[in-house]
């Protein structure tokens, strides 16, 4: 008996955390089916039931019960699945109301109950099935049932307002789903809003912490370098208010993503007191450090988000401290080998927190009184931000504090070891000499200011830069001149980052691997994907700082007579990459034409095909032209099958095969699954040319 409870406990816990529209549908459907079943059993004392009517109640659970398990399968929509489920809800309430006579009046609400449930959670198209069913359900019922017939009036009555108040209930439908769509394009409007300030709002930011990084290599007095130290911290500070908006914006769409990479807590920790040196200095604030020495140099969790926490809570400890100290530690609590639980402290003797604020202090754009924002400032969004990420990332953060005797925000994570310290991102290592290899550089960014910082900080290192302004303009350096390594931003006019470097890929020469580097402000992991896709060696995110820059240039570029990084390292192509291209189909086209070049020139002429037959086909889909998108269909699957595009050749296959009305009905989602197999194609030949020119070096 304790096992059953248990796992029907289980499952509960199971649905719940998978819970949507349809599950809640489910559920109410069991519930309801159940009520029926127990009515129309007590009406009939169970001795004088028939076995129709008891199967029919079987059937009807029964089916229920499949359909919850279905839904557990396979949580997406499924269309075919929720006509099964309203039909079998119109019929289980008819059969109910049937067999229950007089007794059945009760369940007409649940013809109601389904109708208002499937057009509020599910859209018009499903109230109105719904109600068809439902009515039909009922004029069986008041035409079979004696009890109905001898009230005919009443019958008629309830028929009328089923019908009247579902279709009244439609308009509400109507209006609800355009309230939802208008706060749904102002909720998008104001996160691309968001997303644009806070981008321009880094390009400034780029240049002025680029300067800061160049000042430092100059020869500067005390004064001077307590200036510059109070400057670059505002320009830290003032990036980490941009990453709390955005990030802010993010987590309000559920679309933060947490990563899990390796990082040293050491430096980490040593990064951040460096930052703030020079603020708490300027308040006369004695700012310490103290960390836990048995805690592993080895992490793996998010770093660049646990820097945002411990930068947001120690901005604060300074702010609202005018005396004393403000100290960061780090302490670990528990090592169970797999995971360490470490605990970060930041206790400040400032103005400490009353006990009636401390309930709201997390709320968004919240400080503990008017009079705090009037005197100390800020958005109130530091507390907020820090907790939501911490909760993200899987902790608890909370706080002690006391009026005049300061506060100790506090949190702990269940951190991963591992073996080596990560060596990017987190603090600049000592500042270098110019290299012994002056690598020659093209760098391309549209902002004039980016271009001048760039090329200060590399010409400082000793290296050679060649500017440019979009991607265009790199193309035909490329086709003038040999580089070592080539810097792209992001988002530049005519042709941006992106497609500059799926065309600098398909038309390296082999044999030849040129890095590429990309510097944008989106730091988002769609975006990292996305460059790597696209034949990226390196993501810096902007404000790039010069050490970062310059370790990817080392480990990237190969010196003469050195060996291959081993990041660089590709194993022989196998017969199919991912299944997306036969690469046994390309070798034997190299072997024909005798020259790796050939096939060069025959992927270049199959990916210029293939963009043109893409854009038709849009316009096809666009225009819902069936017959010209399967000419143009069968034009792409014979182009793909030359080169051995597998993938490609199979989707094509696939959407010749619907009928016109799936083609015409989900044109949107074959587009869509075209085009992924198009951007996986493009990838696997970036990575098969990579290789070949690995395997001829």
């Amino acid at each position: 008996m304790l096992m059953r409870l248990a796992t029907i406990a289980a499952a509960l816990r199971l649905f719940a955390r998978h819970r949507n529209s349809e599950h809640e549908q489910a559920l109410v459907r069991m519930a309801m089916a159940s009520l029926i079943c127990l009515l129309v059993v007590w009406q009939s004392a169970l001795a004088h039931a028939s076995n129709v009517m008891l199967a029919l109640i079987g059937f009807f659970l029964c089916l229920s019960a499949l359909i919850l398990i279905d839904i557990r399968r396979r949580p997406q929509p499924v269309r075919t699945r929720r006509v099964i489920a309203i039909l079998n809800d119109a019929g289980g309430i008819t059969c109910g109301m049937l067999f229950a006579g007089e007794l059945g009046m009760p369940i007409y609400l649940f013809y109601l109950w389904i109708t208002f449930g499937n057009g509020f959670r599910f859209g018009k198209p499903y109230l109105y099935g719904t109600l068809l069913a439902s009515l039909a359900g009922l004029s069986v019922v008041l035409w079979q049932v004696d009890f109905w017939q001898q009230h005919r009036a009443a019958g008629l009555g309830l028929w009328c307002g089923l019908a009247l108040l579902g279709l009244y209930f439609s308009t509400l439908v109507t209006r609800l789903t355009g309230a939802l769509q208008r706060e749904e394009a102002a909720n998008q409007a104001k996160r691309s809003f968001i997303s644009s300030v806070s981008h321009e709002m880094r390009t400034p930011l780029n240049a002025i912490i680029g300067m800061t990084d160049l000042l430092h290599g100059t020869r500067l007095d005390r004064e001077q370098e307590a200036m510059l130290g109070s400057l670059d911290t505002a320009a830290q500070l003032m990036l980490a208010l941009v990453e709390d908006v955005l990030d802010f914006s993010k987590i309000e769409a559920g679309k933060l993503v947490i990563e899990d990479t390796a990082f040293d807590p050491h430096r980490l920790a040593g990064g951040i007191i460096d930052l703030f040196r020079y603020q708490a200095a300027a308040r006369g604030l004695q700012l310490r450090l103290d960390i836990d020495p048995a805690l592993p140099h080895g992490l793996c969790g998010d770093p660049h988000h646990l820097r945002q926490v411990l930068v947001n809570l120690m901005s604060n400890a300074i702010k609202f401290t005018e005396q004393g100290h403000v100290v960061l530690r780090i302490a670990l609590l528990a090592d169970a080998g797999e995971r360490v639980r470490v605990r970060f402290d930041i206790e400040d003797t400032g103005i400490g927190i009353a006990p009636a604020a401390q309930a709201r202090i997390f709320d968004s754009f919240t400080q503990a009184d008017a009079s705090t924002t009037r005197r100390y400032g800020g958005t109130g969004l530091g507390t907020t931000i820090s907790r939501q990420l911490v909760e993200l990332m899987g902790g608890q953060l909370g706080l002690r504090s006391s009026v005049g005797a300061g506060s100790t925000f506090w949190f702990e994570l269940a951190l991963r070891p591992h073996a080596e310290a990560a060596t990017v991102g987190i603090v600049a290592p000592p500042r270098r000499p110019p290299s012994a290899t002056a690598y020659a550089l093209l760098v391309a960014d549209d902002n004039a200011t980016n271009r001048t910082v760039l090329r200060m900080m590399l010409e400082r290192a000793g290296h050679q830069c060649t500017l440019a302004e979009d991607g265009e303009q790199v193309l035909d350096l490329l086709e003038a001149h040999r580089f070592d390594a080539v810097i792209l931003d992001m988002n530049m006019p005519h042709m941006n980052g992106l497609e500059a470097t799926r065309v600098i890929r398909f038309t390296t020469s082999p044999g030849r691997y040129l890095p590429l580097i990309m510097l944008s402000a989106d730091v988002s992991a769609e975006t990292r994907e996305e460059c790597r896709l696209a034949g990226i060696d390196q993501f810096l995110p902007k404000p790039v700082r010069i050490d970062d820059l310059l370790d990817a240039l080392d480990r990237l570029i190969v010196r003469p007579g050195a060996p291959p990084p081993r990041a660089r390292v590709v194993p022989q192509p196998a017969l199919s990459l991912d299944g997306v291209l036969d690469t046994t189909a390309l070798a034997g086209l190299e072997a024909i034409g005798r020259d790796a070049l050939f096939v060069d020139g025959l992927v270049a002429g199959f990916i210029a095909d293939t963009q043109v037959l893409m854009a038709q086909i849009a316009v096809a889909i666009g225009n819902r032209q069936v017959g010209a998108l399967r000419d143009l269909l069968h034009a792409l699957k014979g182009s793909a099958m030359s080169i051995g595009a597998q993938a490609l050749c199979t989707t094509c296959t696939q959407l010749e095969e619907c009928s016109d009305a799936d083609l015409r009905r989900e044109s949107r989602t074959r587009h869509a699954q075209l085009q992924q197999a198009v951007e996986q194609l493009l990838d696997a030949l970036t990575r098969y040319r990579r290789t070949r020119s690995h395997s001829r070096a």
